[in-house]
């Protein structure tokens, strides 16, 4: 319950542009990142749930959902996972300044 509420708490801040991407990716990465992906995921969905279906943010934070997907599934595989969770991070951002 407790790393829940810090996941949801970190990605409020930065789709508010308040959290650093690069330190945060960067402690996702070492510790307990996939089930950090499943809370990013859940907390998509949640957003997702609440928006108009018209609304030009949802086709955003479908495509970001997806990107949660496939890192989570790729978490087997030597990748720069930081630099992933990142790029994700950086288009959750965004997102918010194009809506």
């Amino acid at each position: 319950p407790a790393l829940g509420a810090e996941t949801r708490r970190t990605l409020e801040e930065m789709e508010q542009g308040t959290a650093d991407p690069v330190t945060t990716a960067e402690r996702w990465h070492r510790a307990d990142t996939a089930l950090r992906l499943r809370c990013f995921e859940t907390w998509l969905t949640d957003r997702i749930q609440r928006q108009p279906v018209a609304a030009p943010r949802v086709r955003t934070l479908f495509e970001l959902v997806e990107g949660v997907r496939e890192l989570r599934s790729t978490l087997d595989v030597p990748i720069n996972r930081s630099l992933a969770i990142e790029l994700l991070f950086r288009r959750l951002a965004a997102q918010r300044k194009s809506a």
